[in-house]
């Protein structure tokens, strides 16, 4: 069941919606902007539909824009480059690049920017992730009981089964 009976939306909807999504972006080489956007209509090319892109940095956009020139004939791909600049790297940062299609003008059945489509992308830049320094956390107490040995710390105490392992 796609939509509840007062015709709100289950997450199967917009699982269904992404697998039939006909438009779909495919990265040919994501450092240096290079996407193939695929029309997979039958009968429509891309001309009313708009690619906008987002680059974002844990989830923060950082840089965005829009993929130009969408004249892509049904069934056909065409070779895009996404004009985006390398941000500054941060350690333990990941960085996406998301590409959302949506209508550039209203038509019957959905108003102007309803989403089509969408594809998001792990931009490969290797980042450093900072190590944690033993010395930055709090000291842990080690208790050797009978049955159990106890881990506590400032805000928490565990018991471990010595035969067992049940917590």
């Amino acid at each position: 069941m796609l939509c509840l009976i007062n015709r709100k939306p289950n997450p199967a909807l917009f699982e269904v919606k992404k697998v039939y999504q006909n438009i779909k972006v495919h990265p040919i080489n994501l450092i240096e902007g290079r996407v193939l956007i695929h029309n997979k209509f039958d009968f429509i090319t891309l001309e009313d539909i708009k690619i906008n892109w987002e680059l974002t940095a844990n989830g923060t956009i950082i840089q965005n824009g829009s993929v130009d020139n969408l004249e892509i004939e049904s069934g056909e791909q065409k070779e895009a480059i996404i004009q985006f600049q390398k941000p500054n790297l941060e350690s333990n940062t990941e960085y996406h690049l998301k590409f959302i299609s949506s209508l550039k003008n209203s038509v019957l059945w959905a108003e102007k920017g309803h989403i089509l489509a969408w594809d998001q992308f792990k931009v490969p830049y290797s980042t450093v992730k900072e190590s944690n320094k033993l010395e930055d956390f709090p000291e842990l107490v080690i208790d050797d009981l009978k049955e159990t040995y106890e881990i506590s710390g400032d805000d928490f105490k565990i018991r471990i089964g010595k035969t067992s392992g049940v917590l």
